[in-house]
C-alpha cells in the first residue's frame, strides 16, 4: 500500500568534447605540430557526429590509421602524441556510441 514509484536512475553526464591540449609558453616544433594535429582530430572527431551512422565508424578508423605511429615513420613522436589524444578521448567516442 502506498509504494512510490521510482524515479529512473539520472543519466551519466557527457564526457567533455575533446579539446587540443593548450600550448604552453614556448612551445617547441613539436608542441605546435602535435597541436595541429590535436585540432584536426577535434574536428574530424566532431565531424563524424554529423556522418551517417553506417559511415561513422569508418570514418573514425581513418582517423585512427592516419595518426597511428606506425604510419608516420618521420614524424613518430607528433604521430604518438596525437594518436594517444585520440585514445585519451575514448569515453567521448563511446558516448556517441563510437568506440
Amino acid at each position: 500500500p502506498g509504494a512510490s514509484p521510482t524515479e529512473p536512475p539520472p543519466k551519466p553526464a557527457a564526457p567533455d568534447r575533446p579539446e587540443p591540449t593548450a600550448l604552453m609558453e614556448s612551445p617547441s616544433d613539436e608542441d605546435r605540430e602535435v597541436f595541429k594535429g590535436e585540432e584536426e582530430v577535434v574536428r574530424d572527431m566532431t565531424a563524424l557526429l554529423e556522418k551517417p551512422f553506417s559511415q561513422q565508424k569508418k570514418a573514425l578508423k581513418a582517423i585512427r590509421a592516419k595518426w597511428h605511429p606506425d604510419k608516420n615513420p618521420d614524424s613518430a613522436s607528433v604521430a604518438t602524441r596525437v594518436f594517444q589524444f585520440i585514445q585519451e578521448h575514448e569515453a567521448w567516442l563511446a558516448h556517441h556510441g563510437l568506440a
